[in-house]
């Protein structure tokens, strides 16, 4: 009676976990590709269609310090585009490995452990005993399960 029953509880756990739903259609953050700087500035001003573009420093020829400092401390401060694209990454990593958690695990354990108490211990009961101990767990299956839809 005894396999039976655990032959059960098998065929019952694990037709539980068939049962799970993932969304296939996850919404990611992308990064999309940006226009050259030549065509953003022609959509928008066409006068400089037929002009130079500006210098890349073009704050300077208003002689103006602090409109200089301003800049360059602007600058110095704000990531660049591949910068932002990574951070945007990395974010999206942290994102993917919180839930990773949601996600059904199986693993193994083993662990052997030894200890000897002294020979001139106060618990003269286990005084010069030796004690070993392998535990084995062929089997872990974790499965976070949402009852109330709070992840």
């Amino acid at each position: 009676m005894k396999p039976l029953r655990l032959l059960a509880w098998m065929v019952l756990s694990l037709s539980a976990c068939a049962c799970a739903r993932f969304g296939e259609n996850s919404q990611r953050a992308r990064m999309q590709a940006l226009p050259s700087i030549r065509q953003t500035l022609a959509d928008a001003m066409p006068r400089f269609d037929n002009q130079q573009w500006p210098a890349a420093a073009w704050w300077n020829q208003f002689d103006n310090p602090a409109l200089s400092r301003l800049i360059e401390t602007a600058l110095a401060g704000n990531p660049d585009l591949k910068a932002a694209e990574a951070r945007l990454r990395q974010s999206q990593a942290m994102v993917d490995s919180q839930a990773a958690e949601l996600y059904p695990t199986v693993d193994a354990n083993i662990s052997f452990s030894a200890q000897r108490f002294s020979a001139n211990s106060t618990q003269a009961k286990l005084a010069g005993e030796n004690f070993r101990q392998l535990l084995i767990t062929p089997l872990i299956l974790r499965y976070h399960l949402d009852f109330w839809g709070r992840d």
